[in-house]
This record gives structure tokens, sequence and C-alpha cells, in this order.
């Protein structure tokens, strides 16, 4: 051996690292005290397991071997994780994981074609290392799972995909994404479609900095032959990109091959450039690292022609080739293909000590372990929220929507696309898809979208608005005149020319007014006529036409004869006070002020600073349910004519003082979780995202407006977000809605209402409430002190777990 086992041991002892030496190229490298082994561990079902060592070369388990993390949690395809690959957020402020999704014990169970079929990979991220969130991709759903579904795909048809194996990522700093931001994970991955080829081939897609968004898949290299397993580094030796890949044809073994750029081109590797000492053994599951102030490189990999396999370490030269002193890895039950991360000490001891107290291998006290550190087990997310993973949440709803509410009107007989106006017939009606372009669902939708391009400049919201609005306004005067002429007419276009509640007129109408001074300015004055012409159509029906009580507040006759009903606030005020601001005639704030305080003056509980859902003019007794959505309706409406009223009208400062009381009722009832219950003040009813959403941005929004404290309300907000945004699922939808809901006098008809991914009214709350929480950040100063959230008058310029404050931080 040129360097004995001893000698290397000691050297790696007593050399320090030398972080500031190191070219900052590939990964974030970061730790001179230990190694963490990140690995699949085979017993049976795989799963990621941990083992930690000080020199690199001899480990110990943690957690008796066993899992981590929840497999059914994050590999949300088959239950079970392989291939663990742990790596640094580009900038060292957390840590990314990459994961096969995968149970290869279970492929008859799971009906799969063949037992080493799998159709996906698992995204996660951690702060702590112990604590994991994640998305998964399942490549079967094809292009609408990736950030840009209109790219030129590599399948014809994703649903016969049936390998998605071994991902590994790598920090690209001269990554251009289409908005000119720079930088990017490049994830690579061998996949195989079987249908359309006929091995194993190597590709490769970009994630986010949120590490919640995939690109569409790129084909990597094509060498002939099926190729798994790639490994990719930086070597600076002679700065070139590196990569170490299983041959499945030809010699086996494991073979290298370099490039000047990520994406290639790749050559063919060579046959006598191997890891040559393994003779005909079959290896894989290759992963290479640096020992901290080295050079050269350790490469780990499996040797499964034994029985039992073999998980070698050996000696590579700081060109990553000459292959030497083979070993086995010590100290691991059963390792299987996995990474190493180097780490410091404090990452180092906080696994040991939490790894002693979940085995009871020790006995932790107050004196030996840092017992209020430990990070509790929260079933949402904690903490501030990083701005691009609330973007990627409202990105990915954005995404769902946009592909389920197609700008199209069509024949329903024929469903051929109606493209020239002058063509409708009483045969036409617009393109369904999962929800309706003209309900009042979708105008909060549309004054959420309308928010998040304001607090993004991002043009797909605007483009989202602008042709569904556009469609509305142009169609309208065709649809008009059928329906003046008796014919019938599609429904949800009826809703246009002939609405029949405030359901039909009020969000959409408040949504175009704000639009006319966003995505409509400077359009051509023909279409800003069109959309005026709805305005006003709209108000007409709203001022003019809807039933009311004898003092004017709007009402029904449903259930009962001269009904309030609290939704009826959001339904019609906001539009009264929009057209305030978009007319100039104060008349209309007046309005909207008085049918405020009007349903106050039934609805509000002050002993409970809640609103009940419904009265009934005729009961001398008023039941009182809270029902979470109604009272959002509520909250929300009370925003939306501040943003507007005249700081001098006389009614502000009561309406501003029924705000403020409200916000305070809600924050009392927040759930632990982030949630609100679907009856407020009822614990025993479910927790329900909708009226969350809702809320969250109202605090959030009232935070900004600097019309409530962010030190008291900072963190209900922040809190609210979480629950949010683990509403919101892979594909976009959001789950935990309430559907549609009349009005009851008993609790059994509100605890029992369904929930359903295709209630459309969480997707513009959830939307709205991420753009007003990315305001929040920007403009609020949230941080992380002992453990808890904590809002401050000025940016706080630690990390520290905590820190004293006093106008000033001292740590």
């Amino acid at each position: 051996m040129s360097l004995c086992l001893a000698t290397l041991l000691a050297v790696l002892l007593t050399v320090p690292a030398t972080m500031a030496a190191q070219e900052r190229k590939g990964n974030f490298q970061k730790g001179d005290y230990g190694y963490l082994y990140c690995h699949m561990n085979d017993r049976g079902r795989a799963w990621t397991a941990y083992a930690l060592s000080r020199d690199g070369m001899h480990y110990h388990d943690l957690l008796n071997g066993d899992s981590v993390f929840s497999d059914s949690e994050h590999a949300r395809i088959e239950g079970a994780t392989r291939d663990a690959y742990i790596f640094r957020k580009h900038d060292g402020s957390g840590y990314l994981m990459l994961c096969t999704d995968m149970n290869v014990g279970a492929f008859k169970r799971l009906r799969k074609q063949a037992e080493w079929d799998n159709y996906g990979i698992d995204l996660l991220r951690s702060d702590d290392l112990l604590h994991w969130e994640s998305v998964t991709f399942d490549f079967r759903q094809g292009p609408g799972i990736f950030s840009n579904p209109e790219a030129e795909s590599v399948y014809k048809d994703w649903k016969t995909v049936n390998r998605v194996w071994a991902p590994q990522a790598v920090w690209d700093d001269d990554y251009v994404w289409p908005d000119g931001r720079r930088g990017g994970y490049f994830v690579y991955y061998s996949m195989w479609n079987r249908a359309e080829e006929q091995y194993d081939r190597m590709y490769y897609s970009y994630a986010d900095e949120s590490f919640t968004q995939l690109t569409q898949p790129r084909l990597l290299f094509d060498w002939g032959y099926a190729t798994i397993d790639a490994d990719i580094n930086w070597v600076k030796a002679d700065r070139q990109w590196h990569m170490m890949i299983k041959k499945e044809g030809g010699t086996p073994g494991l073979f290298t091959t370099a490039a000047p750029a990520l994406t290639g081109p790749w050559p063919e590797p060579s046959d006598d450039d191997y890891v040559n000492f393994e003779g005909k053994k079959k290896c894989e599951g290759v992963s290479a690292f640096q020992l901290a102030g080295r050079d050269d490189w350790v490469i780990g990999y499996i040797e499964y022609s034994s029985r039992p396999k073999n998980y070698r370490l050996c000696l590579a030269d700081e060109t990553m080739h000459n292959f030497r002193e083979p070993r086995n890895i010590e100290g691991v039950d059963r390792p299987q293909h996995g990474s190493f991360l180097r780490i410091t000490k404090e990452e180092y001891d906080r696994l040991e000590t939490l790894n002693r107290v979940a085995t009871d291998e020790g006995e932790a006290n107050d004196n030996n372990t840092p017992l209020h550190l430990m990070k509790p087990a929260y079933r949402v997310g904690y903490g501030v929220s990083a701005k691009e993973r609330v973007k990627a949440t409202m990105d990915r709803v954005l995404r769902y929507i946009d592909a389920q509410t197609p700008a199209q009107l069509v024949d329903k007989k024929t469903g051929e696309a109606v493209t020239d106006m002058k063509q409708i017939t009483a045969d036409t009606q617009l393109k369904q898809g999962g929800f309706r372009l003209t309900s009042y669902e979708w105008g909060v939708t549309y004054s959420g979208v309308l928010a998040a391009y304001e607090a993004t400049g991002d043009e797909a919201y605007r483009d989202y608005v602008f042709k569904r609005h556009k469609l509305l306004a142009e169609m309208a005067p065709y649809f008009a005149k059928l329906h003046q002429k008796g014919e019938q007419i599609d429904v949800n276009a009826r809703k246009v020319v002939d609405p029949h509640a405030l359901d039909d007129a009020g969000a959409v109408c408040c949504s175009m007014i704000k639009a006319m001074g966003t995505v409509f300015n400077g359009a051509d004055q023909s279409l800003r006529t069109l959309i005026d012409a709805r305005i006003s159509h709209y108000s007409d029906y709203i001022i003019n036409k809807e039933y009311r009580l004898a003092d004017g507040t709007f009402a029904r006759i449903r259930p009962q004869k001269n009904t309030v009903w609290l939704d009826d606030m959001f339904m019609g005020v906001p539009a009264v006070a929009y057209m305030g601001k978009y007319t100039g005639d104060p008349k209309y704030f007046d309005e909207a002020a008085r049918q405020v305080l009007q349903f106050a003056s039934r609805m509000w509980v002050p002993e409970k600073n809640l609103f009940r859902h419904g009265w009934v003019e005729s009961m001398q007794e008023h039941p009182a349910f809270h029902w979470g959505r109604a009272n959002g309706w509520a909250i929300l409406t009370m925003c939306e004519v501040l943003d507007v009223l005249p700081e001098d009208h006389p009614q502000r400062a009561e309406i501003m003082s029924l705000m403020r009381s409200h916000l305070k009722g809600l924050a009392a009832l927040q759930h632990h979780d982030g949630y609100w219950h679907q009856l407020l003040d009822r614990s025993d009813t479910y927790l329900e995202a909708s009226a969350t959403a809702i809320y969250a941005y109202c605090f959030a929004h009232a935070i900004n407006k600097g019309w409530v404290d962010a030190k008291v309300y900072g963190p209900v907000a922040q809190l609210a977000w979480h629950a949010v945004e683990a509403s919101v699922n892979d594909k976009g939808q959001v789950e935990n809605v309430c559907v549609g809901t009349g009005m009851g006098f008993d609790p059994a008809f509100y605890a029992y209402r369904p929930v359903h991914v295709m209630a459309a009214h969480g997707y513009g709350p959830v939307i709205w409430a991420g753009a007003e929480m990315l305001r929040l950040l920007d403009r609020q100063h949230p941080k992380m002190n002992d453990s808890a959230v904590w809002f401050y008058d000025e940016a706080i310029p630690t990390d520290a777990p905590i820190f004293n404050y006093d106008g000033s931080t001292r740590f």
C-alpha cells in the first residue's frame, strides 16, 4: 500500500479543514470534525439510515440503523426510500436530500410490471438533519408536474415510465432560469421508459432554490448501453467535472469520465480507467467525497457479487484516478447505496445527543444535554418561511389552476373551439375544466392572483387574469344578445350577462376593477371599454337589483324570508367600496361602510369577538354558529374596505376597531398546528384550510398596512401560513377545504360538511395569502429566538439560537 491505514488516520485527525482555499464550485462543503454516512439500509424493505464517523472510515450506526424519518410520509408513491443522496444547500443554510421512491419487496402488492420498476423520486429539505419536509415527483403524471410543462418532452407517453433511479444533485452557478434568475440544482438520474427506449439512460433536470420544483427532463448522454448510479463532483486539480458511473454493459465495474460542463459533452469512459481491483465482481452505488484538509478522494461503492454484499471504501488521487487501498466500511449494519457529508462538531454532537436520547444508550440530563434546543416534532412547519418556498407553493397552485381553467369557448355539441366571437350561438359554452371562470370563488382567485402579480412581478400571474377577464369581457355582448332573445345560453355565461345573486356579481366585479389598474394598464382601449362595461353591469346589479332588508342590508329569502348571510358581506361590499375608488363617487364609500356596520349590528357577537353565520329577521333569538369560512369572508371584507376607504371617512375608525376586535377573537382560537376549526369555537370540528388561508392573508395584510402590531400578530400569520402550505399537495391541489355550505342552526350541519380538493374556495385564498406573506417577509423582521418566532423592529444580524435585544442586538 502507498499509505498505510494507520498513517492515513493520523493525518485525518491532525490536518485542519481548508475551506477558504477550496474553489466554490459544486456543492457547499463545511465541517472538519466528522462525517455523516446517509444510506439505504437493506433489511427487507429499504429505508434511509445514518451512521457517524470521526475519521471518514470507521462509522457507527445511529438509531440502531433504523430509519431517520417516516418513509410513508416522504415516499408517497411506494412507501420506501433508496439511494439517499444528502448535501448542503448552496448557501450552507440547511440540508437537502434526494431519494429513489421505491419498494422492491412490495412489487406484487403495488401491481408493478417488474420487481425493480419504480416511478419517481423524492426531494427533501431540512434545517437540522432530523426533521424533513418533502415533495414527490411521480413521473408517470407527465409534463404537468414540472415547472415548464410547455417545454418539449422527452417522451410521448409518460404513463409507461418504469424506472427513475438514484437521483443526485450539484449546485450550478451558471444556470440561468427563463426569468433571469441565476443558479439552480442540477439534478441527474437514470430513467427508462420501456415502451420508448431500450435501456436506462442518464437524464437531468434543474431544481430551484426552494427544492420543490423540477424542470422537464433532458437527456444527459446515451452511450448505447444502460448506465446508472452516476456521481458527479468538481475536481479542482484539473478544473473539470468528474463522473463515476456503473456501466450495465461490457466490463463490470465503476468507470470514470470528465467534462468541462455539467451538461457535457460526457465522453464514453475508457475500459482501462475503472475500479479494476474488484476483478469481475459487480459494483454500483458509487459516492465520492474528500476528507477534510486533503485533496485526494475517498470512493464508496457496493460490491454485490459476494454474499453478503460488501460496502467498500477505497482511495483515489486528487484527479479521481488511480484507485487503491480498498477496505470494507466498518461499524455499519447492512450498508448500501448512500452518500457522505462532512459535518461540524455542533452537527456531530447534535446527532449523537439525540441518538443517545432516542436509543436510551445514555442518560441525558440538564448538565450534559442542551434539552431546550431539541427541536419539537411539529406536525406542520415552524419557523420563519423562506420566500423562495412561499413562491414555489404559490407557483404550484397556479400551474394547477391554469390547467384546470381553460380560457376558451367551445361548441358543446362538437367540442370544437370557438375563436370568433361572432360565431357564438346558444350551443357555445365556456370550455369546462375543474373550476368555473364566472363563480364568486373564482372572483376571489382572480384577486389573489392579481395580488401575487403585484407582489412578485411574475408575468405568469398577470397572464392568468388577463386571458380570463379578456375572454369574459369579449364574449359578453354576444351572449347578452342571445339571452335577450330568450335563447337558453351557457349557465356560466349567463352569470356574466344576467347576474341573479351577489355570488354572480360581487367578487368577479371587484377583481375586474383591480385588474383595470394593473394588468389592463396600457391595454387596447376597446378592451378596456369592454371590461368597464362588465364592471358597470355587475355594479348595477349589486346596487340596484340585489334583494335587501327594509334598511338596505343585503339579504336573501332562503332558507327563511329576510335571512342575512355573513357570506354576503364579501359577495357584495368590497365591490361597492372599490366602485368608490374606480369612479371617485363618495356615495359608494358611504354605502360600503353602511353595509359593514349594518351586518355587524345583527351578526357580531361581542363576548366572543366573532360573527355568527346567519340571522333571520323573524326570529326573536338568534343562534350563533361561528363558521370559519364565513368569518373569513367578514374579516376579508373589512380589509378590502379599509384598503380604499378614505382616511377621513366618518365610519373608518369604527370599522377599524371592529376589524381589530375580530383579529383578536380569531387569534385566540388558532389551533397549535396553525389552522382554525370548521366551527371556530368548537375544537371537536375538523381543521379547515380555506378559512385558515383567508386568516393568514388578513393577519399578514393588517400587519403590513400598520393596522395591528407585528409583534402580537406576526407569529399568528406565520404559523397560519405553515398550515396553508401543508394543505397544498404536490399537484398544487388544496386539501382540507370545506365544500360549498349553506346555513344551519345546529352543529352537525357544519361539523359533517365534506372536504374536497375540487372545492374551489381554497385556491384564491392560498395564492392571496402567499402574496401577502411575501410582503410580510420583505417588510417585517421575523427571526427565530429561543426556539420561537418573534417579530422585531429591525433586521436581526444573527442566526444564534438565543440572543438579547434592547433596541439593538446583543449576542
